[in-house]
C-alpha cells in the first residue's frame, strides 16, 4: 500500500468520524432563540406614564411605597444584569418617584 493511499484512507476515516460525531453534539449546543425579548420599558416612555404613576401612589401608605420600591429595585438589578438599560432607566425613574 502506498503512502498516498494510506493518507487518503486516514483522511477519509477522519472526515467520516467528524461528520458522524458532530450529529450528537447538536443537542448540546445553545438553541437559537426565535422569540425576541420585549422590554417592559419603551425607550420613548411618555411623561404621562410617570405622571399617572405619581397620582396612583398618592393614596398608598409609606409601607406600601417601600414594598413597591423594593420590588422595582429587584427589577432594576435584573434589567442591569440583562443589560437592558432602557428598562433599568424606567425602573430607576419609578424608584425616584417613590422616594419623593
Amino acid at each position: 500500500m502506498s503512502k498516498v493511499n494510506l493518507y487518503l484512507i486516514i483522511v477519509s476515516i477522519l472526515s467520516i468520524s467528524t461528520v458522524l460525531s458532530g450529529a450528537p453534539l447538536d443537542k448540546y449546543s445553545v438553541p437559537q432563540s426565535s422569540s425576541v425579548y420585549v422590554s417592559p420599558a419603551d425607550p420613548s416612555v411618555k411623561p404621562d406614564v410617570y405622571t399617572e404613576f405619581r397620582e396612583k401612589i398618592l393614596g398608598l401608605s409609606s409601607e406600601e411605597k417601600n414594598e413597591l420600591k423594593t420590588f422595582y429595585q429587584k427589577k432594576l438589578v435584573e434589567a442591569v444584569n440583562k443589560k437592558d438599560f432602557d428598562a433599568a432607566a424606567y425602573y430607576q425613574k419609578l424608584i425616584e418617584i417613590l422616594g419623593s
